[in-house]
C-alpha cells in the first residue's frame, strides 16, 4: 500500500499539476482504486472525499467535476452523472474536511512517511505569525481585520491541515465563528486583507444551486507593511 500510495500521488500530481508534497497519498491513492456498488467504501461518500481534495489543492468546481467523470468510469456500476454532481456541490458548498482518523483513509494510509502529513508539519515549523505583531500589521488593521488574520485563518489552515499559506475554502460565518464576531461584512474585511497585500481572497457564490464558499490563501512569508499600503489602509478607515 505504501509503494502505491506514493506511486498515486506522483501521478495526482503530474495530473492536476500540483507538488506532489501537497497530494495527500491515501486520497491519491482512492483516485485510482475501481468501486463496486454495495461494498466498503460506499462510491457516493469517496466521491466527495475525492472533490474535497480537489478543491483543497485549488481545483475548479469545474475541474473537479471532470476529474470525478474520469475517476466514475471504472467502478462499476458508474455513478449517475447527477450523484456526481451532487458530491462537487457537497465538497464545494459545504466545505468538508477528511481527517487521517476518516475509516475510509484509513484503507488507504501509507504511515509515517505520509509526505503530506511531513510537507504541512514543515510549512508551520518555518512560519512564525507573530512577525504579524512585530511588523505593526495591527496598527494599521482594525480589530477585527487583526482578529480574522490572526486568530480565524491559522485556525482554519490547522483544521483543514493546509499548512500556513494553504488554500482554505470557507464561507464567511465560519471565518467569523472561528474569531468571535459577527459575520456581518466580512467580505469587506477579507477585501482590505487583500488590498493590505496580506491575503489572496476569491469571494464565493452563496446561491443554494452553485453553493461555492469563498477561497481565502494567507501571503507566506508575512510581508511588511509598506507607506503606500499603510496609507491605503487609512483612507479606508475615513
Amino acid at each position: 500500500m505504501t509503494l502505491k500510495g506514493m506511486e498515486a500521488a506522483s501521478n495526482l500530481s503530474q495530473e492536476t499539476g500540483h507538488p506532489g508534497n501537497d497530494i495527500r497519498p491515501c486520497i491519491a491513492t482512492l483516485v485510482e482504486t475501481s468501486l463496486s456498488q454495495g461494498e466498503i467504501p460506499n462510491r457516493n461518500e469517496a466521491a466527495v472525499i475525492i472533490a474535497s481534495e480537489f478543491r483543497r489543492i485549488g481545483q475548479t468546481y469545474d475541474q473537479a467535476t471532470q476529474h470525478l467523470e474520469y475517476w466514475n468510469q471504472n467502478n462499476k456500476p458508474p455513478l449517475k452523472y447527477n450523484e456526481l454532481q451532487k458530491a462537487v456541490r457537497n465538497a464545494y458548498g459545504k466545505e468538508y474536511n477528511y481527517g487521517c482518523q476518516n475509516p475510509v483513509l484509513k484503507n488507504y494510509c501509507v504511515g509515517d512517511i505520509c509526505p503530506f502529513i511531513k510537507h504541512v508539519k514543515s510549512k508551520w515549523k518555518k512560519v512564525q505569525n507573530f512577525v504579524f505583531i512585530d511588523y505593526g500589521w495591527q496598527n494599521y488593521l482594525s480589530l477585527v481585520q487583526t482578529l480574522i488574520y490572526y486568530t480565524a485563518l491559522p485556525y482554519l489552515e490547522i483544521k483543514r491541515r493546509v499548512g500556513p499559506g494553504g488554500r482554505i475554502f470557507a464561507n464567511h460565518k465560519q471565518i467569523a465563528e472561528s474569531c468571535g464576531v459577527s459575520n456581518r461584512r466580512i467580505g469587506q474585511q477579507l477585501d482590505t486583507l487583500q488590498t493590505a497585500g496580506l491575503i489572496e481572497y476569491k469571494p464565493g457564490l452563496p446561491l443554494k444551486w452553485k453553493g461555492l464558499a469563498s477561497e481565502i490563501k494567507r501571503i507566506i512569508p508575512i510581508p511588511r507593511p509598506t507607506n503606500p499600503i499603510i496609507q491605503q489602509l487609512k483612507e479606508r478607515k475615513k
